[in-house]
């Protein structure tokens, strides 16, 4: 939050173009009112699956069998400290565009990628926000299986990517419903 100090005198058309500039120079969305402006991170960038590894958003990479601190650190340009988590070896994160979990071994080492919304892709096809049967279908055409789960109970998964895909049926969400609830990436892919 920017706070704009009383002494300072612009009109309405002036500061809303310098919000706008510092805004758009930011590569940040902004709220303002006569007495405050507030810049959140625009996340104007989607993830890219690395099969098998982890996960892309511009320049940052995150890879399973990274450790925490180094996560931490690389996610601080795309999301705002990770919520309170279920459990200690739990990350969350969440901004208005994805939300993402990263699980830990004891060490601290990424153990498992889980994204639940936003966009991931890989080359052109979307994973995540999709439904099973077009997800399923472009991934054949690709030449990719769609198996039966080996380390989660639910979903299905795409050994050749090292993913799993749960839809909202799987998780106990409504029958028949096959959007795709999470695309999971684990150490063992």
């Amino acid at each position: 939050m920017i706070l704009i100090p009383r002494s300072i005198r612009l009109s309405h058309s002036c500061l809303v173009t310098v919000i706008l500039l510092v805004s758009l120079l930011s590569g940040c969305d902004f709220v303002h009112d006569e007495k405050h402006v507030e810049f959140t991170r625009k996340s104007d960038m989607n993830w890219e699956l690395l099969p098998r590894r982890g996960i892309r958003i511009g320049a940052t990479e995150i890879v399973v069998g990274m450790p925490r601190a180094e996560i931490r650190q690389a996610l601080t340009q795309h999301f705002p400290p990770p919520a309170n988590r279920r459990r200690p070896s739990e990350d969350q994160y969440t901004n208005s565009d994805r939300q993402v979990f990263l699980r830990y071994d004891d060490a601290g080492t990424l153990e498992e990628i889980m994204c639940i919304t936003g966009s991931l892709h890989l080359g052109g096809v979307e994973l995540l926000d999709t439904t099973l049967a077009e997800l399923a279908s472009h991934l054949e055409a690709l030449g990719y299986t769609i198996t039966e789960p080996e380390y989660y109970a639910d979903g299905q998964d795409c050994p050749e990517l090292g993913i799993n895909i749960a839809t909202h049926e799987d998780v106990g969400g409504d029958e028949g419903d096959d959007k795709i609830e999470w695309i999971a990436i684990w150490r063992s892919a």
